[in-house]
């Protein structure tokens, strides 16, 4: 298993990125394995307040690093080559000039860089659903202002994480978040904070 960023992801990280990470984040860049060996023992244990405060913890990290265009951290437990990125309903789901899918983290890579051509986009998480062991669903809140036009857009979007020994190996985006539940076949009151569980 290898270590370190994927090449593609650290070209694509600025230095002032790296700035905002903690010393526990630094760490983890160095070396993925620790992390995604974690991520896997962590992923296996019964489903309680713990494993969803620790769930959501590594979530807002993520998207933190996302927000602030730290490839490297953001993509550290992606599979390389599995990791696929999908929209749930391409035609509702998929920013217009993109493809419906994206493989591996260099997909992902290109897909945002097209995506944050054309606008800003900052996420926040609200919560998390644990149908399975393996599967995360987070609902986020998603800020988008054009970068042409500066139109500023705020709404609530989905996304299933499907884990593999620690590795995100499928990511399916939706714009609808009621939808994605009723495609894991849960109601929309599944989606709570670990304060539920």
């Amino acid at each position: 298993m290898r270590g370190g960023p994927h090449p593609a992801a650290v070209a694509a990280t600025s230095d002032e990125a790296r700035r905002g990470r903690s010393v526990a984040e630094r760490l983890a860049v160095r070396s993925a394995t620790p992390v995604v060996s974690a991520l896997d023992r962590f992923l296996r244990l019964p489903r309680s307040r713990a494993r969803t405060r620790g769930l959501e913890y590594l979530i807002r990290r993520t998207l933190a690093a996302y927000n602030r265009r730290d490839w490297e951290l953001n993509t550290i437990a992606m599979d390389r080559e599995r990791y696929t990125l999908r929209f749930a309903d391409p035609d509702r789901d998929r920013p217009v000039g993109t493809a419906d899918a994206y493989h591996g983290i260099e997909g992902y890579l290109e897909f945002n860089r097209l995506w944050l051509e054309m606008a800003d986009v900052r996420f926040r998480l609200e919560r998390i659903v644990e149908p399975r062991p393996e599967v995360v669903v987070m609902l986020h809140a998603q800020a988008i202002r054009g970068s042409g036009s500066g139109l500023a857009v705020d709404f609530v979007s989905a996304a299933i994480l499907e884990f593999d020994g620690g590795r995100l190996v499928d990511h399916v985006f939706s714009t609808d978040p009621d939808a994605t539940m009723r495609s894991l076949g849960l109601p929309w009151g599944a989606f709570s904070t670990a304060d539920g569980v």
